[in-house]
Formats: C-alpha cells, sequence, structure tokens
C-alpha cells in the first residue's frame, strides 16, 4: 500500500472529525436538552463512521485547490494542500533558523521531497496502532480473569423472577447475571456471550434499578459502541480530540440510559434513582475507557451532569432532534467527498483543432496555444485579459511550454506543453474555465 492511500485517509479523516468533535462539544454544553441524548448519540456514531470508513465520494469543486506543486496524482487535493503548506514552513525554518533548528528543518524538507519522511511516519503510525491495539486487548483480558476470578453465583430467587419480569417488559431476552466481588460497580461485559455482573454491596432494593439501567445498556447495543470506540481510537491514536471524544460519547452513553430509565418514573422513584447513582459514586474504580464494559460510577462533574439530567429531565424537541440529525448526515456525506470527480474532457481527438504545422519556436507555440484558445470548446470567456509567455523547455529543445495567465493572478489558466506537430498537443493542466482538462493526447 502506498503511504499515499494512507496519508490521505488520515488527513482527510481528522480534519473531518476534528471540526465535527469540537461542533459536538459545543452542542452538547448548549443544546443538550432541546436535542437530547439520543441525537447526541447519533451524532457520535456518525463521527465514528467517518474515522473508520476509508470511503471517498467524488466532488466536482475540490480539484480547485488542487495545487501545482504536489504533482503526485494519487495525492487527493487536501492531502496536496497539507503537503505543500509543511514544505513552506519547513522552508521558512531552514532558512531563518540557526544550529540544531535549521538542520532539523532541512532534514524535514529534505525527507518530505525524497519521500523517507512519509515512510518512516508511516513506519511509526504502524507501530503505535500496533502498541495501543495491544493494550485494549491487555486491559480486557485482564479484567475478564479478574471478573472470572470474583465469580460468586447467580442471581436467583425473588430477584431472579423480578429481573425476568423486568426483561419481558422492556420485550428482551434475559442475560445472564451473576454476583461478582470485588467489583466497584454493576457492568454489562462482553460483546459476543454479554453478561451482567452485579457487585455483592448493591442493596436488594437497588438491585432491580440497577439491572435495568444495564439491559438498558444491552437494549441501545452499547456493547457493540465499546468496540467502535476502541477501533477509533486505535485507529487515530494520534489525534487527541478523538479520544476526548471516546470518552464524551461513553458518558453520553450513560446519559442516554438514564434517560430510558427514568423514562416512566415519578419525581419520587426518580430521587431514588439518583441516589444510586451517588452511591456508585463512592466505588471509585468503574470500567475504563479501554474495557468492553459498561459502568454506572462517575465521578465529579459527569455525576453531577448525571444526577442533574435525572431530576431536571425533559423531552427533547422532536422538530430540533430531526433537522440535526438530517444535517449531521447530510455533513457526513460530504465529508467523505474528497476526491475528484471525473469530468469529461472539453477537447478530445475529434475536436476542431487549428490547422496542424511543425512547432519550431516558442513563437509558434505561442500563436498555436492562443489560436487552441480560442476555441469554443474550451469556454473561456473571449474579453479575457490574460498575460501569454511562451519559453523552451530546458530538458527538451524541440518543446515548449506557453502558459496564459489572468491579470491580477499569479497562476496560470491554462498552461499548455507542445512538442513537434502541432497535432500532438498534450495539455497538463488543470483548469480553464472552472473545469479540469483531461490530457487528450500524450503527454510531453
Amino acid at each position: 500500500m502506498r503511504t499515499a492511500t494512507l496519508y490521505n485517509f488520515l488527513l482527510e479523516a481528522n480534519l473531518m472529525v476534528s471540526i465535527a468533535i469540537l461542533l459536538m462539544m459545543l452542542l452538547r454544553k448548549t443544546l443538550r436538552k432541546p436535542l437530547g441524548n439520543a441525537a447526541i448519540n447519533i451524532g457520535w456514531l456518525l463521527i465514528a463512521i467517518r474515522l473508520l470508513l476509508p470511503l471517498t465520494l467524488p466532488n466536482p469543486y475540490i480539484h480547485t485547490i488542487r495545487t501545482p506543486y504536489a504533482p503526485d496524482e494519487a495525492i487527493r487535493p487536501i492531502a496536496g494542500q497539507i503537503k505543500v503548506r509543511l514544505t513552506d514552513l519547513f522552508d521558512g525554518l531552514s532558512l531563518g533558523g540557526e544550529g540544531l533548528a535549521r538542520q532539523t528543518a532541512e532534514g524535514l524538507r529534505s525527507g518530505m521531497n525524497n519521500a523517507s519522511l512519509p515512510i518512516t511516519l508511516s513506519k511509526i503510525y504502524l507501530i503505535g496502532l500496533l502498541i495501543v491495539s495491544a493494550w485494549f486487548v491487555f486491559a480486557n483480558v485482564r479484567f475478564r480473569l479478574r471478573i472470572r476470578a470474583g465469580h460468586i453465583e447467580a442471581i436467583s430467587g425473588k430477584l431472579l423472577a423480578d429481573y425476568q419480569a423486568l426483561c419481558a417488559e422492556m420485550k428482551l431476552e434475559p442475560l445472564p447475571v451473576c454476583f461478582t466481588d470485588p467489583l466497584p460497580s454493576a457492568c454489562l461485559v462482553g460483546v459476543i456471550r454479554p453478561f451482567i455482573a452485579l457487585p455483592l454491596t448493591v442493596s436488594p432494593q437497588n438491585a432491580l434499578q440497577v439491572l435495568r439501567h444495564e439491559m438498558s445498556h444491552y437494549q441501545n447495543r452499547d456493547h457493540l459502541w465499546g468496540v467502535l470506540r476502541l477501533l477509533c481510537c486505535a485507529v487515530h491514536w494520534f489525534n487527541p480530540l478523538v479520544w476526548l471524544a471516546a470518552f464524551m460519547s461513553q458518558t453520553d452513553s450513560e446519559l442516554r440510559c438514564d434517560d430510558k430509565v427514568t423514562a416512566q418514573l415519578s419525581p419520587k422513584e426518580k430521587e431514588a434513582y439518583a441516589r444510586v447513582l451517588v452511591l456508585s459514586a463512592a466505588r471509585r474504580q468503574a470500567p475504563g475507557l479501554s474495557v468492553l464494559a459498561t459502568g454506572m460510577t462517575h465521578t465529579h462533574r459527569k455525576l453531577k451532569t448525571r444526577v442533574r439530567t435525572v431530576l431536571d429531565s425533559q423531552k427533547p424537541l422532536r422538530w430540533l432532534s430531526l433537522a440535526f440529525i438530517l444535517l449531521a448526515g447530510m455533513s457526513l456525506v460530504a465529508a467523505f467527498a474528497t476526491t475528484e470527480a471525473p469530468l469529461k474532457p472539453r477537447l478530445s481527438l475529434t475536436a476542431d483543432y487549428p490547422a496542424a504545422q511543425e512547432i519550431a519556436s516558442p513563437e509558434e507555440a505561442l500563436a498555436y496555444a492562443q489560436a487552441l484558445m480560442a476555441l469554443e470548446a474550451l469556454g473561456t470567456a473571449p474579453d479575457q485579459t490574460l498575460k501569454w509567455q511562451a519559453d523552451t523547455l530546458q530538458d527538451d529543445p524541440n518543446a515548449f511550454l506557453v502558459t496564459a495567465t489572468p491579470e491580477g493572478e499569479d497562476r496560470a489558466l491554462l498552461p499548455f506543453c507542445l512538442t513537434g506537430p502541432a497535432g500532438s498537443i498534450a495539455m497538463r493542466t488543470l483548469k480553464a474555465a472552472g473545469s479540469r482538462l483531461i490530457p487528450s493526447q500524450t503527454p510531453c
């Protein structure tokens, strides 16, 4: 796999998602109640899709940001712009710096030019991916071994009967439930064959509420959400915003479960449920982000947010939630539109070219290019003021480069590369009247 493929995916995904995460942070802060926790969770799901799916959609306008200073067509416009900006930065540091800073900048600039830097960074990325993935595997294996070692017994008697009635009410198949000690908080454990682990410290009067909460996690498929979080953090381990988003989405999953549990509760029952949350806060060691298990334990600000949400819960504005989901879905599609659309060439082998002739000088090349530019097929404005220039190519004295630069601009509108007979014209450029030209014959 070429490093360009990896860089295109990582740069585009992290650029789009970083913007989305910052917007989600603002929405969570200001519009949580009217939006609702369910809509916010859908927003996190769309962000995870953009992070994990290496899909690109054609964009008819993105070619306008393609830089001519990144000629490798495998590098898409966004990655090309970043490459050029980094090269300019290294150039500035190498010219203005001194000593070690200058040597480092020159080394980085040289690495960008000979591709050794991208290859080195790819190796560092893959090593980081392996280390983070290995840590996640280790953390989950260690947690499962602790759960197995602390297993006491399955629930029975009245609690089991009440639990089965609860599952029937929620229209869910009962999951295995067992008491475990030590265990700081009740949790839904596992992905393929999930089960619920209850601490021995849970009181009989609170046990059913705790089980309702964990079954709400199962109903919301939060055990699968945990897998998505770990995948996002592993693939994009270098982006702190991705880790922050994973923590925030975990909190929002808990809040969504609280909404489900308290939806039909009276104010008194909500207070009792809030007390359960406060009591669980005394046990500070809950399953972390790296473990595929939910946990009711939250402390400090997270706990305050949950208690406040439980006590002051209100129905979200349905129209606002639907509008948010619609806009978020449209934004997701736009975030994938990062590749150039295949456009039909305006000039083809059957186009009405000016009469073929031998081109033996820059002047003849200029005259032919101007006649070609006047073709109606190009769609250029006839009254556009252009500055023309023709030069002989250094590596081929029989080839000539002609450029047409609009007045007031510093980039050529249409560079022509002419060689030999005019019939063997090739155009390497990149835009004329807003359209990308596809080379119609063999390039110079």
